[in-house]
Parts: structure tokens; sequence; C-alpha cells
């Protein structure tokens, strides 16, 4: 917790975003292309590949949720009504 409150700091102070896009398959370069341009072109880019996702990608910016369009999460969806 307090390493990651400091690596926040870090990353503020340098004018850096850090990004997490989580995925089932390698991202193109035209979403990698996307992602810059919605996060900003100063960003520190972590990409992880997770099958279990099914299809999609979660997009953290600075640890925090911000894009959820997995496989995952639209068939939880679906049960949860």
């Amino acid at each position: 917790m307090i390493l990651r409150e400091v690596e926040r700091q870090y990353l503020r102070k340098a004018g850096l975003k850090k990004v997490e896009v989580k995925s089932a398959a390698p991202l193109l370069p035209e979403i990698k292309k996307e992602i810059f341009n919605l996060a900003g072109e100063k960003i520190i880019l972590r990409e992880l590949l997770k099958p279990e996702l099914l299809a999609g990608i979660t997009l953290l910016i600075d640890n925090e949720l911000f894009i959820d369009a997995s496989g995952r999460h639209r068939i939880k969806r679906l049960f949860q009504h």
C-alpha cells in the first residue's frame, strides 16, 4: 500500500501515468495506439495476457479500473439480471 502510493507520487511528479492492460490475446497495434490516445503519450504500459478473460480487455490507469470490456465481465453481467 505504501509502495503503491510512493510509486504514484513519483509518476505524478515525472508527468507519467501507469497503464496496465489485461487481455485474453496479444494487443493489436491499433489497440495500443488507442490506449496511448486515451491515456496520453507519457505512459508506462504494462501488458498482461489473461486467457481467463475469454475476450476483450481490462484497462487500469494509475491502479484504478478505467474500462472492463472483458468477455468474462459481460457474461457475469448477463447472469446478474
